[in-house]
């Protein structure tokens, strides 16, 4: 049953920081998704990225249960 599902907190796309342009990081915690910029230290919650999602975004929230509307 687990096996089936990423394990995973975090992974890196290909969609640019709004703040200085670097790529930013898809995470999880307990409660939420969101979006990091490893670079400048801006936050963005999903919902800010969702209609830009690229591959790496698409295939790690496959494996996350939320609400993505």
């Amino acid at each position: 049953m687990w096996n089936s599902f990423s394990r995973s907190r975090k992974a890196q796309t290909t969609l640019p920081c709004r703040e200085c342009g670097k790529p930013v990081i898809i995470e999880r915690s307990c409660h939420e998704v969101h979006l990091t910029c490893p670079a400048c230290g801006k936050s963005y919650p999903i919902q800010e990225y969702i209609r830009e999602a690229d591959e790496a975004m698409e295939d790690f929230l496959n494996h996350v249960y939320c609400d993505r509307m």
